[in-house]
């Protein structure tokens, strides 16, 4: 007599369940921690996310950047509603884009990180730069995108494409 299509499959599926429930089902995924606002003692939204080449991370959210050493939450207050873009540049710096807030994070002689203004550097009529969208570095140049218009910083000078 032939054994029924179904039931072969049955007795398949019984021998290797012991083996898939005896392997290590967390081999070979990566590690996740997951922190909320208690942890990092900040605000539930984070707009963006980028690690510095040491491995520390550095998170847009409102009034502040957050960055975590791996061991501890560090708070850089900047002064924007909300910091929606970041961007590691070869100088050292972390570039901010925020709400109404342009500038970059740099490291103090004490080794603190510290926000640095780069609106003043923009004519009065065109600092008003609203919503940010995001901050890219290519080659010597940072560019950061708003609502309103498209900043390139080089050389320590801007230069804006045409703005509405």
């Amino acid at each position: 007599m032939k054994c029924p299509r179904w039931l072969r499959w049955l007795l398949i599926v019984a021998c290797a369940l012991p083996v898939a429930f005896a392997a290590d089902n967390e081999q070979g995924r990566p590690l996740v921690q997951v922190y909320t606002p208690r942890d990092y003692d900040g605000d539930n939204q984070v707009w963006c996310a980028v690690p510095a080449p040491d491995g520390t991370m550095f998170f847009g959210s409102q009034k502040e950047v957050l960055i975590f050493d791996g061991a501890r939450w560090t708070h850089v207050a900047v002064p924007a509603r909300n910091v929606r873009g970041l961007a590691w540049a070869p100088d050292g710096r972390m570039y901010v884009g925020g709400t109404d807030a342009i500038g970059y994070l740099a490291r103090d002689p004490e080794g603190n990180w510290i926000y640095h203004n780069l609106l003043d550097a923009l004519p009065e009529a065109r600092r008003a730069t609203g919503s940010a969208r995001g901050v890219f570095v290519r080659d010597d140049a940072v560019y950061f995108l708003s609502a309103k218009c498209l900043f390139r910083w080089r050389g320590g000078t801007f230069r804006a494409a045409p703005c509405r």
